[in-house]
């Protein structure tokens, strides 16, 4: 990590954890303390998070899974208790899962929501149909498709329709995803 001044200077850098190969690193509040946290993702199907203890300080890593090698995070509050869980798509096992934030200290194992042989590429999270629940979308590399699971809260989840295909989505990114073209394409649906 390097510790910037504004001025366009930096401190010398600062190890916070030595993992294999990331291939993902993403900056978070996990434990709703105001400090963005750091979760990783490795090519050898690891997944690690790291609590920001404040003044450039984290806490040592801890392995959230050994088989997804996360590629693909983003984050949502599944069960609705006020902190934000992981979802990861992962090509290596092809599953779309989700680990439940456990008050900010730990995530429990994996809840698989999809597996299948389409390799999930990437997942974001949006509100999908205005409900003011967040939802998943889905982006699988092999069948070159985007789906939408519908987020009734509580857990529940579900798969509510394929929103496009063939649009080559290992490319996709959320800044690219338009509301506004997805809703066009699930109103001709």
């Amino acid at each position: 990590m390097f510790t910037g001044h504004g001025d366009g200077s930096f401190d010398n850098s600062q190890l916070i954890y030595s993992a294999s190969r990331p291939v993902n690193l993403t900056l978070f509040d996990l434990t709703n303390d105001g400090l963005k946290d750091l979760v990783s993702g490795h090519s050898d199907n690891a997944i690690y998070w790291a609590e920001n203890l404040g003044n450039g300080i984290f806490a040592s890593e801890q392995m959230i899974t050994g088989s997804a090698e996360g590629y693909a995070i983003d984050f949502i509050d599944v069960d609705t208790n006020g902190y934000y869980d992981i979802i990861t798509g992962s090509v290596y096992n092809d599953n779309v899962e989700y680990f439940l934030n456990q008050d900010g200290e730990s995530f429990s194992p994996a809840h698989v929501l999809m597996n299948s042989s389409f390799s999930p590429h990437l997942v974001k999270v949006k509100d999908m149909d205005s409900d003011m629940i967040p939802d998943i979308i889905v982006s699988a590399w092999n069948n070159d498709l985007i789906g939408w699971y519908k987020n009734f809260n509580n857990q529940t989840l579900v798969f509510l329709t394929l929103l496009l295909q063939r649009l080559q989505p290992q490319n996709l990114y959320s800044s690219m995803i338009s509301m506004e073209m997805v809703r066009m394409k699930l109103f001709f649906l």
